[in-house]
């Protein structure tokens, strides 16, 4: 694991696009047990900084300047999606009706930076700064994403509900869980 104070996060900058895209690319082929369900453009990732309805943070070498990690965040989830969910049991109310949280469309480290930390760090600042709760997705079917899964109920997230649909994006019978945080047990780990 690398020190993670030779880690800088920080809002993405235009001269980021190349990395983050590059970055994303690395996990669209589904062979591993982490991977991304949406590809990035150049144009995409530009259009969403110009638009500024999603939010992308770095994670980068303080000494070198390399990205090595990134985060899109969301303001919310689309609401035909959460329409679909089944809530766990003891959910007794559907905390994102509220709309005041945000929502991790996906999160990606660089593969020659996978277990130095650059997730946790990238997570830890997000929730560390975030001033509402978190939501995030992770597929179960077709493909499982074990290592994601994993990662976010070490950090604390809580399983709250499954989103289930015959077709996703390019997937058949396709089912991922939906996971909660607060923020504020992450802060104290």
């Amino acid at each position: 694991m690398i020190d993670q104070h030779s880690y800088h996060y920080r809002p993405m900058q235009k001269k980021d696009i190349a990395s983050i895209v590059e970055i994303n690319h690395m996990y669209l082929d589904y062979s591993s047990n982490s991977f991304l369900l949406k590809k990035l453009t150049k144009e995409q990732v530009l259009a969403t900084m110009k638009n500024g309805v999603n939010e992308y943070y770095v994670v980068e070498f303080e000494d070198k300047g390399t990205v090595v990690g990134y985060i899109e965040i969301a303001p919310q989830i689309e609401r035909n999606i959460l329409d679909e969910v089944s809530w766990k049991k003891d959910v007794q109310v559907n905390p994102l009706k509220t709309k005041r949280y945000q929502y991790i469309e996906q999160v990606a480290t660089h593969r020659d930076y996978l277990g130095s930390g650059v997730g946790t760090f990238l997570y830890r600042s997000l929730l560390s700064s975030a001033t509402k709760p978190t939501a995030a997705f992770v597929a179960t079917k077709p493909i499982k994403n074990e290592a994601s899964i994993h990662f976010h109920e070490k950090l604390g997230f809580k399983r709250i509900g499954t989103y289930t649909a015959d077709t996703f994006l390019h997937f058949k019978n396709y089912e991922s869980i939906l996971y909660w945080q607060t923020g504020t047990d992450l802060i104290r780990r």
